[in-house]
């Protein structure tokens, strides 16, 4: 990503955040000629080059971790089952950052009975936010969510649903943390209102950054 150098930024904006229509992407090229020759046009795509690496034990970093990390588990989860007496769909969902868009359209096609949301949150247990405004702490265990608040309003678990997965978490010896999270939300949120949702989040920091750190353990 490029934008105006400090160095020739008018004097009292050099720390300003630059808006996104400052900011362009640099592909070398010296000409709108040579641009068109590598095959770049208005609407091609691109993104963030990230390698995955671990940094401290179980805490690993690498690209889009939300949601990764949830396609990983529900994966991880599948191969787990044996027999289910029950039908079951396993959706790896889009758009969730401008409207929960594909969530909902799998819950109006599948209108399930039941539904677990696998999403990150966050862990805000880092300088310079006070133990209360957390939300979870790396390392201590999967977050099960007791309400958040989206911008569609306040989302609310099925008690019945969460206490539930509390108790398999205690009977197997699982770490978890109760999730209280106002700003934000899953498609837990789409889905609640078409039927019972629970969201189960994994812990991550740097949410809105080019790299996220999750607990691998």
């Amino acid at each position: 990503m490029g934008v105006t150098p400090p160095h020739v930024t008018p004097s009292g904006k050099e720390r300003e955040a630059p808006e996104i229509k400052d900011m362009y992407v640099d592909v070398g090229a010296r000409s709108r000629e040579e641009v068109e020759r590598m095959g770049v046009a208005v609407g091609s795509l691109a993104v963030l080059e990230r390698e995955f690496a671990v940094l401290n034990g179980g805490v690993v970093t690498g690209k889009a971790f939300d949601d990764r990390v949830g396609v990983a588990v529900m994966l991880y989860a599948l191969r787990q089952l044996k027999e289910v007496p029950v039908t079951l769909y396993a959706v790896a969902t889009v758009q969730v950052e401008v409207g929960l868009r594909g969530a909902q359209i799998a819950a109006e096609r599948i209108n399930p009975h039941y539904a677990v949301a696998l999403d990150t949150t966050i862990a805000a247990d880092v300088p310079g936010v006070e133990e209360r405004q957390h939300v979870t702490k790396m390392g201590r265990g999967v977050a099960i969510k007791v309400l958040d608040g989206g911008r569609g309003g306040l989302f609310i678990a099925h008690p019945a649903l969460r206490d539930h997965i509390i108790s398999i978490a205690r009977e197997v010896g699982i770490p978890y943390q109760l999730e209280v999270l106002y700003g934000g939300t899953t498609d837990a949120m789409a889905i609640a209102f078409r039927r019972g949702s629970r969201p189960w989040p994994s812990p991550y920091r740097q949410g809105t950054s080019t790299r996220r750190w999750s607990c691998w353990t």
